[in-house]
């Protein structure tokens, strides 16, 4: 009987959007969400500048909100800070993708 669901499994894990789910923050770890003109040269330059050595608080997590999947050249900057970024699927004004990246404990918006 197992089985004969395996199919009907995949199908569902399958159809999950990439950049959807719910941000799983570390108890304790701060995080800020940046949304807005999301592309690869507005997130190289904030991520340049945010996450710099000579600032003292670093250890933040930035979680990026954006309508559109991120293009390929997006996605790889991504992956090279996959320790420190994020990136969800989704606007600031649906009430559902702001509980999805935890707005509301915020006390910073960009």
């Amino acid at each position: 009987m197992f089985a004969s669901c395996i199919p009907e499994i995949i199908d569902l894990i399958g159809t999950r959007p990439k950049y959807g789910g719910t941000l799983k923050n570390e108890r304790g770890r701060r995080h800020i969400v940046v949304c807005g003109h999301i592309t690869y040269e507005s997130v190289s330059h904030f991520l340049k500048d945010f996450l710099h050595e000579d600032r003292e608080d670093v250890d933040v997590e930035v979680v990026f909100l954006h309508r559109k999947e991120p293009d390929l050249e997006l996605e790889g900057l991504l992956k090279r800070h996959y320790t420190t970024v994020e990136f969800f699927q989704g606007t600031m004004m649906n009430a559902v993708d702001l509980e999805r990246v935890k707005v509301h404990p915020f006390k910073s918006y960009f």
